[in-house]
């Protein structure tokens, strides 16, 4: 779904089979659906939108990109506590986090993530990303963290040991 301007919710209740979900510049959407099947969901200028998530079975893949609102808290908590269609819990491989505002993704949130491959934050997303990151995630293999003021001291610090 993309740059549809009525669009205010996602409805869940039809969509059991869904595989992915993206959806794109959706100025007045406020509500994603609160459960869902998905194994990829990419999210992309969503201006409005807090995420309210209440299950993601077996979320893979998470994409989110320039949404000013989203609490970042309540998406962790969503997916971390989540069991697959096997019964067997199932965490993302995969997350992106890039130009949210309100999002904060520091290591007491990542640490229950242990499960992921590839992570993807700028300055806005990361809050205090420690260099014990190594210690809780043992599966990462892929690590990047942008900063997008090119014309600014970079905010990183230094970077890992680890890395």
């Amino acid at each position: 779904v993309k740059g549809c301007g009525r669009v205010e919710q996602v409805a869940d209740d039809h969509m059991p089979a869904l595989k992915g979900l993206w959806l794109s510049d959706l100025n007045i959407l406020k509500q994603l659906p609160t459960r869902l099947p998905s194994l990829e969901l990419h999210v992309k200028h969503l201006p409005n939108w807090e995420s309210t998530f209440t299950s993601m079975p077996c979320l893979g893949r998470a994409f989110f990109n320039n949404c000013p609102k989203m609490q970042t808290e309540v998406l962790i908590y969503a997916i971390s506590e989540r069991v697959g269609h096997e019964g067997q819990a199932t965490q993302p491989q995969r997350l992106s986090v890039l130009k949210c505002k309100c999002a904060r993704l520091g290591w007491k949130l990542l640490e229950q993530l242990p499960n992921l491959i590839e992570l993807h934050l700028d300055p806005e997303s990361a809050v205090l990303l420690s260099s014990q990151v190594s210690t809780f995630l043992l599966s990462l293999k892929y690590l990047y963290l942008g900063d997008n003021n090119v014309d600014e001291e970079v905010k990183w610090g230094r970077v890992p040991q680890w890395v």
